[in-house]
């Protein structure tokens, strides 16, 4: 079988709405700390606060930007072992990517291709289908 994409937006609203939180409590926490005496505890723990929230909102959004910035390549990495793996379809273009009904060059039995992947488990080259490797 070849694996279906995950939907990103989901996970980037989820993450999006954590640093958007997390940020606002530094704001208010940072309010906190600049209307108390300074040097006292409530000072030093509404300052405490305020950094770890900031610090937990840059780390959301830093989290954010890893996963917009590698779910395409990780996702085409997963597609590409499974068609190897699966149906002996080799990539003939190196960091190509692999849309369900788009023509890709690809490489079957030393042979190059143009092939179609129709998910989850159906791979056409040149108008035949490929067979998979376990059926």
């Amino acid at each position: 079988m070849i694996p279906a994409p995950v939907p990103v937006f989901p996970i980037a609203a989820i993450l999006v709405a954590a640093a958007g939180v997390f940020f606002y409590a530094s704001f208010l926490a940072g309010r906190g700390t600049a209307r108390s005496d300074r040097g006292t505890n409530i000072w030093r723990r509404t300052l405490v606060v305020a950094v770890t929230a900031a610090l937990l909102g840059v780390v959301t959004a830093a989290f954010l930007v890893n996963i917009l910035a590698s779910h395409d390549r990780n996702y085409n990495t997963a597609v590409w072992a499974a068609l190897a793996k699966n149906y002996g379809v080799q990539s003939a273009i190196s960091e190509q990517g692999v849309k369900e009904g788009v023509l890709f060059a690809a490489i079957v039995n030393g042979k190059n291709v143009q092939c179609t992947v129709n998910l989850p488990s159906t791979v056409v080259c040149d108008g035949q289908p490929v067979q998979p490797a376990d059926g």
